[in-house]
């Protein structure tokens, strides 16, 4: 009886399911790109074939995506973990604090051993990935996939560039940003620089990651030495009510307070005492925020601001965009569950 039952059940469901998967997918694809020359070159040298997607049937919702890219990422990274490893390199920034590069490596390969003095004159060009709001080492993830894709596609060196107190290891000082430090990314770069002298610097982000780039280029001006820059998925603007607004409304709020504990795991809780010394009423509040944004403005006090409204000012990357001197690619989907064009 309860087989039957099932048996019309789904009958009723499968053609309703298939007429709307048919309806939301018979859009033609769009790819909506600025007028300027050097764009227009491009979009006219994309093969028009790209354009034609229409997603797998179980995954043509905003939540079968997000499902279908978790579990096809744990797969990857599988595969791709032994054949091209990460190793560590930490930076010493000015201020005793430390950020890491985790390079994408091959066994044989001959470059300069993490952490030496070696000064490499080979001109392959340099990919520095910056990962989202929370990175562990192997995690995998858009930013991970990323640095090994440019390493085995292109030949490419290519490391994430990961920020204070998201390596895995303690924080040395009561200071860490959530969204970048234009000067820590800085001190990165001019490491890479010297070590890499003759080699072309691209750099890259991922969701929370560009507006860490955004801000240091916007901070350096043209005394970068970066060629070119890529913005995947960016956070356009990052004031109250508008930087996380799109993650509070996705999914009942669950991605919001997902993304809230994981930073909390990766640099909150892992920090208590540190922070606690610091300043043991933010600590507070951290620990106990539930959203993305509330936890950011608790944490302001350990990114050196003097007020909240002086962290908002300076953590907005729209506030950098007018002191941009390099060529600087923004990818973002129309229809994407978590960051709006608008």
């Amino acid at each position: 009886m309860l087989s039957l039952y099932l048996t019309r059940l789904a009958l009723l469901v499968l053609p309703v399911w298939l007429g709307h998967y048919f309806l939301t997918t018979s859009r033609k694809t769009a790819v909506y790109a600025s007028s300027g020359r050097k764009i227009q070159r491009v979009m006219q040298a994309v093969d028009s074939r790209m354009y034609k997607y229409r997603p797998p049937l179980l995954f043509y919702t905003s939540l079968g995506q997000l499902i279908a890219d978790v579990l096809l990422d744990k797969l990857y990274i599988g595969s791709q973990r032994k054949r091209y490893p990460l190793r560590r390199e930490t930076i010493k920034l000015h201020d005793g604090g430390r950020v890491a590069l985790e390079w994408v490596s091959e066994s044989e390969e001959s470059s300069p051993a993490p952490n030496s003095d070696a000064v490499s004159l080979d001109p392959t060009p340099v990919l520095l990935v910056f990962h989202t709001i929370t990175y562990r080492s192997g995690m995998g993830g858009e930013s991970e996939k990323l640095a090994r894709v440019a390493k085995q596609s292109l030949g490419w060196r290519s490391a994430l560039l990961v920020r204070r107190g998201h390596f895995g290891e303690p924080l040395d000082t009561p200071k860490f940003t959530l969204l970048g430090n234009p000067h820590d990314t800085e001190e990165a770069i001019l490491y890479v620089r010297k070590k890499f002298p003759r080699a072309p610097i691209v750099i890259a982000g991922c969701s929370a990651g560009t507006g860490d780039i955004v801000k240091y280029l916007g901070t350096v001006g043209d005394e970068t030495p970066v060629t070119a820059a890529a913005l995947i998925c960016p956070g356009y603007n990052t004031d109250p009510g508008k930087g996380f607004k799109r993650i509070r409304e996705a999914f009942m709020g669950l991605v919001d307070k997902y993304l809230a504990n994981s930073v909390k795991n990766v640099l909150v809780h892992p920090n208590e005492k540190l922070l606690k010394e610091r300043d043991p009423h933010a600590f507070t509040k951290a620990s106990r925020a539930e959203s993305l944004e509330n936890l950011r403005d608790a944490l302001h006090v350990y990114e050196e601001h003097a007020s909240l409204e002086e962290y908002h000012e300076k953590q907005n990357p729209l506030n950098y965009v007018h002191n941009l001197h390099v060529p600087l690619l923004c990818i973002n989907s129309a229809d994407d569950p978590v960051r709006s064009l608008q």
